[in-house]
């Protein structure tokens, strides 16, 4: 599995992550056309900036399977409450981030996890994308060579 981590403090602007997450889809040869990746990881940042006291990290991963892409964003920091979506409100400006999480990942949750010396927790959500042409040409190249 291939990782990639950003550490950030409380204030970092959320286009730090998107520059972080362009470059790590490019190196994968991942193709994300609608920025699902970028929205995720944006929303979980900026649930910790927002929410908590301090900085976090934010892991990138990618794991290949049969034809598909999986990218696993994980956004780790100091706090304990997990966080849970908030009821539709239409009048409340914001709240609504764990909701687009939620629909754009296959997949995600919450674990206790220890960050920076304290008891925090890891908010993670997992992607699924079609293999990328020349991922798939590797991969077929590969395993015509073993």
């Amino acid at each position: 599995m291939e990782t990639v981590c950003l550490r950030f403090d409380h204030g970092t602007p959320a286009s730090v992550a998107r520059q972080a997450v362009r470059e790590a889809l490019r190196t994968w040869d991942v193709v994300d056309d609608d920025g699902d990746t970028l929205t995720v990881a944006t929303e979980l940042m900026q649930n910790v900036t927002q929410h908590t006291g301090n900085g976090g990290q934010l892991t990138l991963a990618l794991r290949r399977e049969a034809g598909r892409d999986a990218v696993i964003v994980e956004c780790a920091d100091a706090d304990p409450h997990r966080p849970e979506p908030l009821a539709r409100d239409l009048q409340r400006p914001g709240g609504r981030g764990l909701m687009i999480v939620a629909a754009l990942a296959r997949s995600w949750g919450t674990r206790a996890a220890v960050w920076a010396g304290h008891t925090g927790k890891v908010v993670w959500a997992e992607l699924v994308f079609a293999a990328s042409p020349r991922t798939r040409t590797r991969e077929t190249e590969l395993g015509q060579a073993g």
